[in-house]
């Protein structure tokens, strides 16, 4: 399952909620990825020219955008050790500018990112959650609802 999003209260509350029933279920931990993105757009020099190197410039955004939102993954649970053992998280970290952009361009990101957003940001982090169905906290596959307040 991919979540794109900020790391915002909302991604916080989305967080705890799978990790109290992941901590439900007493099964091994439920592992995330995070993914952070970028843009191509050039960083601009002193003499307004575009920098040489503003794709390793946006790589390492990219990077830092998916510590950052790991960062936010724990500290939502720091305050509960059993939430803490419940969820794995590891931030992918990009060797080039150009993976990350294959990446972020595929096809199957862009039709799930439009099924939650208005708007196309590569700016941005993605949860990729392995084996989603262990924790679910909802019957079936009713994840919209929660997934669109944990955007918000």
């Amino acid at each position: 399952m991919r979540i794109a999003t900020t790391a915002g209260t909302g991604l916080a509350e989305f967080v705890r909620s799978l990790a109290r029933n992941c901590a439900a279920t007493n099964l091994s931990p439920l592992s995330i990825e995070v993914l952070g993105f970028a843009s191509n757009a050039d960083f601009i020099d002193e003499g307004k020219k575009p920098r040489d190197d503003s794709k390793l410039l946006n790589r390492h955004l990219a990077n830092l955008r998916a510590q950052s939102a790991k960062s936010s993954i724990v500290n939502a649970l720091s305050d509960n050790p059993a939430l803490q053992a419940a969820i794995t998280v590891e931030p992918r970290t990009w060797e080039s500018f150009d993976e990350m952009k294959a990446y972020r361009d595929e096809r199957a990101f862009h039709n799930f990112r439009f099924a939650l957003s208005e708007y196309t940001d590569h700016r941005s982090a993605m949860l990729d959650i392995k084996e989603p169905h262990r924790c679910s906290f909802l019957p079936g596959n009713q994840w919209g609802e929660p997934l669109r307040t944990a955007m918000q």
